[in-house]
Order: structure tokens, then C-alpha cells, then sequence
């Protein structure tokens, strides 16, 4: 085995030189499905998949590591059976999304949530969402199951909290036992299956060394443990591997990234360094008051440096800051300065307005203040659900009346008097009548006769819906196809297609609920449509060039590059998220001293250390000028101080 590994920070060419490896190992006759390419993520695989200008036609293996998995296992299915008798009552395993994933671990919280109340704050949802994405997923990633991630879990954490733990552990493995025997795999039942029981087999190794001869892997920093023992255990035997890795990479901690992990893993490695294409890094920092982060994770116990200089160095480009006391006004004047740019000549898509948080509020008055300047917007990030899409909030409206069991307990007949106004294109004082009349009726239908003569047609489908036995995603489709697109035929297309998604998620509830029974899912309201209602919307394609909005994190895991950044709220703690809860600190479960205590100066320093590794990621994909944005009172009129600064 011959191992080498392509080190360099961002923008250094690391993945240049794995595609021209791949190309010569072409040229020296392996084929394409000989060589595995792993990448991290999908908008990372897509290039290889449809970028590479190949003299004859083949098939590509490349594919990140969870979608390796999931064809792995789908493949394996027999291999899995023969060792867990629970899965053999399925022909093929269904991977499930993460809103029926949580929603389900959910069913079992509720019942034992008040045994929470005195630690843990937030909604069953969001507790729920919690305990698989930083507890069971980070977890699994680390090569634990539940019961070993939640025993580390309370040995780090305190003394009095250790019947709680008992109760989570106790949820999680149920949670994975009944969707195993359902056939259902979430994202941490799936790495488990693969890590503890696919890769071990004998026969599975011997068909892996006879597929592929070469393996090539891009951000390797960004790779779990898991994934680098399989990556490790195949560079040992194919002929040769290539490996890419960022000394300043592992974005992904609070997921499970263990860049440290990599250089013990690879020790022993062939190297090739590529040269730093940002020499100025240090200067910038200095510029924007962060000097402290030029040295790594360890200079984050420095004295705190001075605020922010917007004045040019002869060595780094011009760095400017906008300073309000309100928010609105912060947005305002990241407006002007976004328009005076373009005005200049910049082109929109060449800058990326970065925040911690991107939702709704901030999407709707950065795009208003900015379409007052002729400039778009294209947030990159969901910032509303299904839920907000009027066309959708119409088809649940239609399943309350179609379907009484199904109709969620609405407060006001608000819900009613919009789908009217939006089906029938009722004026507002006939809508609000109508809608009224369907909400006090429940399970009568109001009388035609007594409304205007567009509500005939409606009445007669309810009707007949009534008599009808639906499946939840029939009852969509049927929505869409048969009321929806009749009356509306000029609905814009993002309506269209978010019926669809909810179409999709639907299905993918129903067949939870197939599989499992209805009764593990609560009231039928519930899971079959109002949950999936609540599936991220995602932002519509934009018409022309606009101007990025996205996450620092949403930012960097697509590798973009922009001439302009400006850096939005920087005084907002959440540009020091700590990553860790009541009960899930993703910290301890990967790398953490076995029964070593964490404290709150863990907490701070690991959250200083991921805005500084996230500062100079920044930083070296941005070629020109960094504004910096604050507001002395948040949106909800808080005081806010610190963030990058704290």
C-alpha cells in the first residue's frame, strides 16, 4: 500500500492535485469503478460525477461517505440479516429523513419528558432533535453505540444528572431496536450497522480489495472517526491512495470532524505540501482586531484583542465596519454598502453577507432593503418551512375537512378563512365568513347554498373526499391535482414545488407508519401531515445574480469563494456557539479523556477555538474587502456584546 497525503489549507489545490492523480492513474489503465473517491458531501461529488472530461465513458465511484454507506448496506442487506435476526423480515432497508427520524424518537420523549423539567428547558422537539443529531449521531460517528455515548456523556457532566442520562440511553437504544425491526435506518443506526457489522465480515473485505485498486478521499479533516478507520483499513489494501487534508480544516466538530484523529491515523504517510496562497492571513486578522486567532486554537487564552481597525495595511486588502445601536438599521447599512459595491461595478454574486443565524426576519428585510437597490438576494440556507408556503398551509386545511380526524386543533379559523381566500379567490370579508363557518362546523360541511358559487365545486369534493379512505400522501396528490392546480392554475412554481416536497414527506411518514403501526406515532394529525409540514422550505433558485446569504458553516461546506464578505451581527454570541446542551456535548464524545470532567472553561475555550478555526477559514475565501456588521440591541431589542470580539 502506498499512501499519500495531499496537505494544505484551503484554496491551495489539494483537490487540482487529486483530480490530476486521478487522471493519471486513467492514463496507466485502472478503470473508473476501480477507484473510490469519497468526498464530503454531495455539492463535493457532483463534480466528479459530472466535471471530468474522460475520453471514453464509465462508470464513477464517488459518492460521500454516508452515501457509500447507504449503498453498501442496501447492497449487504443479506450480510446484515445473516448476523441480526431482527432485520430479516425485510427484503432491503428504507433510510429514513431526519424530520420522520426525530419525529419518532419524539413519540417515545413525550411520555417521560416531565422527568426533564428541572434540567432540561427547551421543547420536546428540539430536545428530541438534540439527542440524535449531537448524542446518537456524533456517537455512532465515534464508533459508540448509545449506551457507551451516554455513559461518557455522564461521567463528563454532573453527579446529580445521571438518572436522566439512564433515561436517554434507555430511549435511544429503543428507538434503534424498533426501527431495526422495521426495517428503517436513520443516520446512526446506519454507521453503526456499517462499522460494527458489514466491515468486520470477512466476505465483505474480500470483495472491497477485489472492487477497487486505487482510493482517493477529499477533506479528510472533515471525516469521522469511523470513517477514517475504513479509510485507513483500504488505503492498506488498495494499490495506492491519495488523501487530501486541511491542517485548519474539521468544520464539522460539533458532527463528529476529528482532524487530530487523521495525523495520529496517517502518521506514517508520505506528504506533499502545498504552498499557502494566503500569506496575508496573520495581517487580516490583525486588521479585524483578531490577532489571537493567527495562532490557532492556541492563542485562545490571549489577552483580548483591540476592536476592530478599519484602516488598510499595505499587505491586506481595506477592511471596513458598520456600527448601529438597532438591527434594522444594521441591515439597512449593510444594504447601502452591498448596493454601493454593485453600483461600482462589483457583481452581486461575487459577495456573501455571512451570519450566524440566516431565517426569515433577517431574509425578508435584507432582501427588501436590498431589491430597493435593484440588487437580489439568494439566501443559500431554508429560512421558512413548508408550513409558510400559503398553497401548503391550504392542503392541511382541506385534510381537517376531508379527513375530521386528521384536522389539527386550530385556535382560530384563520387557517380556513386563508385556504378560501387562496382556493377560491374570495374577497376578504367572504373568506373570513366562509372560513369561520368551516371552523365552527368540524365534522358537518357548511351549506353551499349559504356562500358564494365558487364554494360549490369545493363542497362537492369534501363531500366525496369523506366517503373516500385516504393515505396521507394520496390525499396530497390529491389536493394538488384535483383542487389545487383546477383553481389555481397560475400558482407560482416554489408553490407548486413545495406541495410537492410536502407530497414527499408525507410518504415517507406514511411509510413509518406502515411499517411501525399508527399507534407508535401518536395522533394521525400529527405525523402524516402537520409534521411533515414542518420540513425546511428551501429557497427558490434566483431569477439572476444576487447577493449570497448563508451560515459561516453553510458558507465553508460549499467551498465558495467571494471578493467581498461582510460578516453580519458580529457582536451576537451566536458567533461563539458552545455546541453543547442540558444533556448533548458532542465535545465528550469524540476525543475527550475517558471520565474527565467537563467544565465551563472547556465550554468556552472549545467555543472560542471553533470561531477562531472558523475566522480564518473565512478569511482565506475571501480575495478582497471584509465589512464587519454590528447592533448594540439585537432584533428582540436585547443588548448584545462580544461575539467575534469576546
Amino acid at each position: 500500500m502506498t499512501a499519500t497525503l495531499i496537505t494544505g489549507p484551503a484554496r491551495s489545490g489539494k483537490t487540482a492535485a487529486l483530480r490530476e492523480r486521478y487522471l493519471a492513474w486513467l492514463r496507466d489503465g485502472v478503470r473508473t469503478d476501480q477507484i473510490l473517491v469519497l468526498t464530503h458531501g454531495a455539492g463535493q461529488t457532483a463534480p466528479w460525477l459530472r466535471g471530468l472530461d474522460l475520453p471514453a465513458g464509465g462508470p464513477i465511484e464517488a459518492d460521500d461517505f454516508y452515501g457509500f454507506v447507504r449503498a453498501e448496506l442496501t447492497l449487504h442487506w443479506p450480510t446484515i440479516q445473516a448476523a441480526l435476526p431482527a432485520a430479516r423480515q425485510w427484503l432491503a432497508p428504507t433510510f429514513l429523513p431526519l424530520t420522520v427520524e426525530r419525529y419518532l424518537l419524539q413519540v417515545l420523549l413525550e411520555p417521560h419528558y416531565a422527568l426533564f423539567g428541572d434540567v432540561v428547558k427547551t421543547r420536546p422537539d428540539r430536545l428530541a432533535l438534540q439527542l440524535l443529531t449531537r448524542i446518537d449521531w456524533v456517537g455512532a460517528a465515534a464508533g459508540l453505540d448509545p449506551g457507551q455515548a451516554v455513559l461518557r456523556l455522564a461521567e463528563a457532566d454532573r453527579p446529580e444528572k445521571r438518572m436522566l442520562y439512564g433515561q436517554v440511553a434507555a430511549m435511544l437504544e429503543e428507538h434503534r431496536t424498533r426501527c431495526l425491526r422495521a426495517g428503517l435506518l436513520d443516520y446512526g443506526l446506519s454507521l453503526t450497522l456499517f462499522t460494527d457489522v458489514l466491515l468486520p465480515d470477512p466476505g465483505y473485505r474480500r470483495h472491497l480489495r477485489t472492487r477497487f485498486r486505487r482510493l482517493l478521499v477529499d477533506d479528510l479533516d472533515e471525516a469521522l472517526p469511523v470513517e477514517q478507520a475504513f479509510v485507513a483499513a483500504l488505503a492498506e489494501a488498495v494499490e495506492e491512495a491519495a488523501l487530501a487534508f486541511d491542517p485548519e480544516g474539521g468544520h464539522g466538530l460539533l458532527r463528529g470532524a476529528d482532524p487530530a484523529g487523521v495525523l495520529a491515523r496517517f502518521a506514517g504517510a508520505a506528504t506533499i505540501s502545498l504552498p499557502d496562497p494566503a500569506q496575508d492571513l496573520p495581517a487580516r486578522l490583525a486588521q479585524l482586531g483578531l490577532a489571537r486567532a493567527a495562532a490557532g486554537p492556541s492563542g485562545a487564552d490571549s489577552d483580548r484583542p483591540a476592536p476592530a481597525c478599519s484602516c488598510p495595511s499595505d499587505s491586506a486588502p481595506h477592511h471596513a465596519s458598520i456600527t448601529a445601536e438597532f438591527w434594522g438599521d444594521m441591515v439597512n447599512g449593510v444594504a447601502g454598502a452591498v448596493g454601493d459595491l454593485v453600483a461600482g461595478g462589483l457583481a452581486p454574486g461575487e459577495i456573501a453577507v455571512l451570519a450566524p443565524r440566516v431565517d426569515n426576519l433577517l431574509a425578508a428585510a435584507l432582501g427588501r432593503a436590498l431589491a430597493d437597490r435593484g440588487v437580489r438576494l439568494h439566501p443559500l440556507v431554508p429560512t421558512r418551512r413548508l408550513l409558510d408556503e400559503p398553497a401548503v398551509r391550504a392542503i392541511l386545511a382541506l385534510a381537517g375537512l376531508a379527513v375530521p380526524a386528521w384536522r389539527p386543533p386550530w385556535r382560530s379559523p384563520d387557517p380556513f378563512t386563508d385556504a378560501a381566500r387562496l382556493l377560491l379567490q374570495l374577497g376578504p370579508a367572504e373568506a373570513a365568513r366562509l372560513g369561520e363557518a368551516l371552523w365552527k362546523a368540524e365534522d358537518t360541511l357548511p351549506d353551499p347554498a349559504d356562500h358564494p358559487v365558487p364554494y360549490r365545486r369545493l363542497h362537492a369534493w369534501l363531500r366525496a373526499g369523506r366517503r373516500r379512505r385516504w393515505q396521507p400522501d394520496a390525499f396530497v396528490r390529491a389536493a394538488l391535482l384535483e383542487v389545487l392546480m383546477p383553481l389555481r392554475p397560475d400558482l407560482p412554481p416554489a408553490a407548486v414545488d413545495a406541495c410537492r416536497r410536502l407530497l414527499r414527506a408525507s410518504a415517507d411518514f406514511r411509510l413509518a407508519a406502515e411499517r411501525l403501526g399508527p399507534e407508535s406515532l401518536g395522533p394521525a394529525y400529527r405525523p402524516l401531515l402537520t409534521e411533515a409540514s414542518l420540513v425546511p422550505l428551501l429557497p427558490p433558485e434566483p431569477e439572476g445574480p444576487g447577493v449570497l446569504l448563508a451560515t459561516p458553516q453553510a458558507y465553508l461546506s460549499r467551498r465558495l469563494a467571494s471578493t467581498v464578505q461582510v460578516w453580519l451581527d458580529v457582536t451576537s454570541p451566536a458567533w461563539q456557539p458552545s455546541g453543547a446542551s442540558e444533556l448533548a456535548n458532542p465535545y465528550v464524545l469524540v476525543g475527550w479523556p475517558d471520565g474527565a470532567p467537563w467544565t465551563d472553561a472547556d465550554a468556552l475555550r472549545a467555543a472560542r477555538e471553533a470561531r477562531d478555526l472558523t475566522v480564518r477559514a473565512l478569511l482565506r475565501r475571501c480575495t478582497g474587502q471584509v465589512i464587519t456588521a454590528s447592533a448594540a440591541l439585537s432584533p428582540w431589542v436585547q443588548e448584545q456584546e462580544g461575539g467575534l470580539w469576546a
